[in-house]
């Protein structure tokens, strides 16, 4: 595990270096991620929502990606409250067809919005770093393609639009 955190600090040093945007609130969903745009770099083998759950819980906060607005988990429209947060996290580590399986029972994907059939069906057969070279392409045009070649070496490739996205 240490070697794990001291490689993350690496390549985020290394990323901050080349100039990509660094998320250092634990609170965030990009928290440790590398961002070129619409496009963020996760070099945390899935560890990191595990960090961010923790940081949730113990604060009572969220910290939006999209907006960088924070706020409370119990009070407000539609917060989550601390059950919500352990039960995305929970949501969000199950196998592709155990999710598949979770949102048909349930109507709708991870982001709540209705499920499309043949789109989510296709989704679990074709390889993630395929499917992150369309989505960087779909966001960012075929300038940022080379960013997909990371999911080639184990990084998750995310690449979605934010209104504060540079």
């Amino acid at each position: 595990m240490l070697g794990m955190g001291a490689f993350v600090l690496t390549t985020s040093g290394l990323g901050y270096i080349a100039g990509l945007d660094i998320e250092t609130d634990p609170r965030s969903s990009d928290y440790l991620k590398q961002r070129s745009g619409k496009t963020r770099l996760d070099f945390g083998g899935g560890f990191f929502p595990y960090v961010v759950a923790s940081a949730r819980l113990i604060t009572g906060e969220s910290k939006s990606p999209a907006s960088g607005a924070v706020s409370s988990l119990t009070e407000g429209y539609k917060a989550p409250g601390r059950v919500g947060v352990v039960g995305n996290l929970l949501r969000n580590k199950l196998s592709p067809m155990v999710g598949f399986a979770y949102d048909l029972l349930q109507q709708k994907d991870f982001k709540g919005d209705p499920i499309e059939y043949p789109e989510a069906v296709v989704d679990l057969f074709v390889p993630m770093v395929v499917q992150d070279f369309t989505d960087i392409y779909k966001e960012e045009g075929i300038s940022k393609l080379p960013l997909g070649a990371f999911g080639f070496i184990g990084a998750a490739v995310q690449s979605f639009d934010a209104p504060d996205s540079k």
